[in-house]
C-alpha cells in the first residue's frame, strides 16, 4: 500500500469532513521515510503531509517549537506514535489495531511515529500554519 508517488491524493477526509487537496512534492525523510506534500485547496491556513514510514522504521525524533496547532493522525498500516509532554510523561498511541484517529501535539511537546515490524505505516501531519523550516527541532535520540 505505496502512497508516496504512484498514488496522488485529491481528497482527504478529516473526521466526517471530505477536504479537496492538491499535490505539491514529495520528500525524502530519512531512510525508509518519505513525505508527500499536500496543500488545502480554497484554504491556505493550513497543509497536509502524507508520511510513509516502511515496516520497523521510526521518524526523527521531533520538538514541535513553532505553530498554532500541529495535528498528526493515522492514515493505514501498523504503528505507533510517542509523544513526550514538556513534564517528561509520554503518552503512546498504537494504530492499525488500537487508537484511530489523531492526536494534537502541542508546542514543547515532543513526538515520534515507528512503524511494526510487519507492516508500513501512513500518517498524516496537519500544519496550522502551513510547516516551515523551523517548525520542528530535530531531537538527537
Amino acid at each position: 500500500m505505496k502512497h508516496s508517488s504512484d498514488h496522488k491524493l485529491d481528497e482527504f477526509t478529516l473526521g466526517t469532513k471530505s477536504l479537496m487537496v492538491e499535490y505539491v512534492d514529495s520528500t525524502k525523510v530519512a531512510d525508509g521515510i518519505s513525505c508527500d506534500v499536500y496543500r488545502f485547496k480554497n484554504d491556505d491556513s493550513k497543509d497536509l503531509a502524507i508520511v510513509t514510514v516502511d515496516k520497523g522504521r521510526k521518524t526523527p525524533l521531533r520538538k514541535v517549537v513553532l505553530g498554532d496547532e500541529t495535528i498528526e493522525g493515522y492514515f493505514a498500516g501498523e504503528g505507533s506514535l510517542t509523544v513526550t509532554l514538556e513534564s517528561g510523561e509520554q503518552k503512546e498511541y498504537n494504530f492499525g489495531k488500537g487508537d484511530e484517529g489523531s492526536v494534537s501535539v502541542k508546542v514543547g511537546q515532543k513526538m515520534q511515529w515507528q512503524a511494526s515490524s510487519h507492516s508500513e505505516l501512513v500518517i498524516f501531519e496537519i500544519c496550522t500554519p502551513p510547516y516551515e523550516e523551523g517548525r520542528f527541532k530535530q531531537i538527537d535520540e
